[in-house]
């Protein structure tokens, strides 16, 4: 039924294509691209788009397309990465803060403490004593996500708990685990998806940032963030360059939004605009 509603929803369609078209075209860069996206071809620098390079060139000859569908790759398992981290740390906290009493004082203060600093200078502070890198960022990117996922599965468990199946299997003597697994676990996905369809556009653009102050991913490797950073060098000379490295960064972004928009309203329709019920969107933007 839900899945019926998804498909009949133009803004679903619309952000799926968006993301479908970039994860596609991740996976078969080789087949869809001839060129190397690290490799200098220097008399084809700064080339505006052609028939031999559609998107046109970089500083060093390489074709923008091509760096583009291979830094897809870069950003869905980055991103990936991030949504990982933050929801497995934040289930882990918000599942202690919501079944275990002595615990929600001690985790919903952890959790207040981390969403009063804004998460761009949380992810700075940590890729400072990490290190430069993708992995690192998207580490830290993730740990900085952590606090929207417990907030977001505490609050929607504190819920669930009270309900008569939950109280008749404690009755009987259920394990804790059980229970938890069984029971809390399955009745928190919705909110849980929605979530992190939110979260993987505030992990691309927060990536991005990273790469774009040379903390992110690491040249040679085709990072849309990177591109961006070099292309403010020649916007003069060739403005096309930072159009087309900003360009797949909104795009994506905006299906990943759309996305998530749409999941709101499939799995509950009362939501509607900026709703914040579901925690989603507080936690989406939460960017600094």
């Amino acid at each position: 039924m839900r899945l019926r509603q998804f498909k009949r929803n133009g803004v679903a369609l619309l952000g799926s294509v968006i993301v479908g078209v970039f994860l596609i075209g991740g996976i078969a860069a080789p087949s869809i691209t001839r060129y190397d996206p690290t490799r200098m071809n220097l008399p084809d620098k700064l080339m505006p788009p052609t028939d031999r390079h559609l998107l046109g060139t970089d500083e060093l000859g390489r074709d923008l397309l091509t760096r583009i569908l291979y830094g897809a790759r870069i950003a869905f398992v980055t991103s990936g990465l991030v949504i990982a981290i933050g929801l497995t740390s934040g289930a882990a906290m918000g599942v202690l803060a919501a079944w275990y009493r002595a615990a929600d004082p001690i985790v919903s203060g952890l959790v207040e403490i981390l969403m009063s600093i804004p998460a761009i200078l949380l992810a700075l502070a940590i890729v400072t004593v990490l290190g430069p890198g993708a992995m690192k960022a998207a580490v830290a990117i993730g740990i900085a996500a952590c606090p929207n996922f417990a907030r977001l599965i505490r609050s929607t468990l504190m819920a669930v708990k009270r309900r008569e199946y939950v109280e008749a299997a404690r009755a009987v003597g259920a394990r804790d685990s059980r229970i938890i697994i069984k029971y809390l676990i399955p009745n928190s996905v919705s909110p849980i998806i929605v979530l992190a369809t939110y979260q993987m556009s505030t992990a691309l653009l927060t990536l991005a940032t990273l790469s774009f102050i040379g903390l992110g991913t690491q040249p040679p490797a085709p990072d849309w963030g990177t591109m961006l950073a070099r292309g403010r060098e020649f916007l003069q000379l060739a403005p096309y360059y930072s159009i087309v490295a900003g360009m797949p960064i909104v795009l994506l972004v905006l299906g990943f939004n759309l996305v998530g928009d749409a999941l709101r309203d499939v799995f509950d329709p009362r939501f509607t605009g900026h709703d914040a019920a579901f925690g989603a969107r507080g936690g989406a933007t939460r960017t600094g």
